[in-house]
């Protein structure tokens, strides 16, 4: 059984510089909020720092680079949540925390839902990990992550979603035009900016 079940997922999702997979992954155990339960951590992070072809048929396809964590997440209280980290450019991770987004509870898979009334905490944990992480930019969003508002068109890996490419004015303006997402922001020397879109919803 998949460790998140059903939804729609809320994504609080950011794009970051990337570091040694295993340096981050440590520095995800130590924030406050979170707490991984992964058996087999090492041999996830064998496999991202190996990645996969994306056409196991064609040697010069792109290689994909990217990691699955089960987590809980301190947020109204103990929260499952999944944790992907994708290489998504050259020097690039995203870093997309998945919560159950329905407004109802699922008790049968112990998953606690979100109502709208509830979005601002979701804002308020993604600017500490906007800053916890160093991130470049980022969003919450319903079914939607951050690169969503870079390109509608092109999937990773690709050079569009290297952090160096970020239009901090361009994604604040995407992010008010499509309805699924709650807020945007970006850490800019060192000062987080947040926009809230919440009537989106």
């Amino acid at each position: 059984m998949s460790w998140l079940q059903g939804g729609p997922f809320l994504e609080v999702s950011l794009l970051t510089e990337e570091v040694d997979i295993r340096n981050l992954i440590n520095l995800v155990s130590l924030h406050k909020c979170v707490n991984i339960l992964e058996e087999n951590i090492e041999e996830k992070i064998n496999l991202f720092n190996t990645g996969y072809l994306y056409d196991d048929e064609d040697s010069n396809s792109h290689k994909i680079h990217t990691i699955s964590l089960n987590i809980f997440v301190e947020l109204l209280g103990k929260r499952k949540s999944l944790l992907l980290i994708h290489r998504v450019a050259e020097k690039t991770l995203l870093l997309d925390f998945c919560f159950y987004g329905s407004e109802y509870d699922a008790l049968e898979w112990g998953q606690q839902g979100i109502r709208e009334s509830e979005y601002h905490h979701f804002v308020s944990f993604f600017s500490d990990v906007l800053k916890y992480f160093q991130g470049i930019a980022g969003t919450v969003a319903i079914e939607a992550d951050i690169l969503g508002l870079i390109s509608e068109t092109q999937t990773w890996p690709n050079i569009v979603f290297n952090y160096k490419n970020i239009n901090s004015t361009e994604i604040f303006k995407q992010g008010e035009q499509h309805k699924n997402y709650i807020a945007v922001g970006v850490n800019s020397e060192e000062e987080i900016h947040i926009q809230s879109f919440e009537s989106n919803s």
